[in-house]
């Protein structure tokens, strides 16, 4: 799988290639922010009304997805329910993306943006990030690429883990 990245922008994700994207959310973080509160807005909050409505509530392994191909350059928005903020911890992070990952597979997507769950808020340091999905990807062979949104000094930081990851795929025996 190739990893790449962008920045968390509209303008930047506008001009992505993907099937899909993933954004995540806690439970009890009124308004969206971050990416995902971009892409409502983008969406002319039809996210929030979702929230208001009670289709989705943002408990912990909920995923709801939505068409989006008028407003982002995407067939598919999957929104992730995180449970509550004080709850999120690294075994959260590791079923938050195991939970992405799954979902990929079972729509059948092979190349995807995401923003990973507490990365907005610094909760889930780069190194971690990058270094728990891609133990998580191991056991999902069929995907191509994944965009992940994050700052440049993230990126920075997560380049080592996905190139130390290539070494030891290239040095495993076939």
């Amino acid at each position: 799988m190739d990893i790449l990245f962008a920045p968390p922008d509209l303008r930047r994700i506008d001009a992505l290639q993907c099937e899909a994207c993933w954004f995540p959310f806690f439970s009890d973080e009124r308004p969206l922010r971050g990416v995902l509160g971009l892409v409502d807005w983008r969406m002319g909050a039809r996210l929030s009304r979702q929230i208001l409505r009670g289709r989705l509530r943002g408990k912990r392994g909920e995923v709801l997805l939505m068409p989006c191909e008028r407003f982002l350059p995407f067939e598919k928005i999957f929104l992730c329910g995180l449970g509550p903020r004080a709850e999120f911890d690294e075994a959260a992070y590791v079923g938050a993306v195991e939970s992405m990952l799954s979902t990929f597979e079972s729509a059948r997507i092979r190349a995807a943006v995401c923003a990973l769950p507490c990365r907005t808020t610094g909760a889930i340091e780069p190194e971690t990030a990058i270094t728990s999905l891609l133990a998580c990807a191991r056991n999902y062979a069929d995907y191509e690429e994944l965009t992940i949104l994050d700052d440049p000094a993230a990126q920075r930081a997560m380049e080592p883990v996905i190139a130390q990851e290539r070494r030891r795929e290239r040095a495993e025996p076939a």
